[in-house]
């Protein structure tokens, strides 16, 4: 947002970041600061973001509060979505995605079915069965560090 002539005030920070053990997932995560919310910016941002992911990258793996029900909202709407309860008022989400020629057509689905890890079958019409990057507890607390609220988000 412009204040002021060529002043700009930071109203949201948004970031994929592709696990380098992991290439066909990312994390992700959005900031935005409390008077913007409910406003559309991160919609936005995450539009932005699925349009200039990495080459690869089919799906998202991250970290939600169990009581943020906005960004779990935000997250199924980018595909295929299961959600595991970790404990400690936290769930993991991973959301499949489309390939990007076909993003526009996403899916709108969400599954909270802690059992479920996979949307269907594959190219092959094999189940695929991938394991989240997230069950490393060292990666979990590196992600948590990570994302410390930026200074000017006061």
């Amino acid at each position: 947002m412009e204040t002021s002539p060529d002043v700009y005030d930071p109203v949201a920070l948004a970031r994929m970041v592709r696990y380098t053990d992991v290439p066909d997932a990312a994390d992700l995560a959005v900031t935005v600061k409390d008077a913007w919310q409910g406003r559309g910016v991160a919609t936005a941002l995450l539009e932005v973001l699925m349009r200039g992911r990495p080459v690869g990258v089919d799906r998202i793996v991250t970290e939600v509060f169990n009581d943020n029900l906005a960004s779990l909202l935000l997250l199924c709407r980018l595909g295929h979505t299961t959600v595991e309860d970790l404990g400690s008022g936290v769930c993991e989400v991973v959301v499949d995605l489309a390939p990007l020629e076909t993003s526009a057509s996403l899916p709108r689905n969400v599954d909270t079915n802690p059992d479920t890890k996979v949307s269907g079958p594959g190219p092959s019409g094999v189940v695929e069965r991938r394991t989240p990057p997230l069950r490393d507890h060292a990666r979990r607390h590196t992600l948590r560090t990570r994302d410390q609220v930026c200074p000017w988000f006061g």
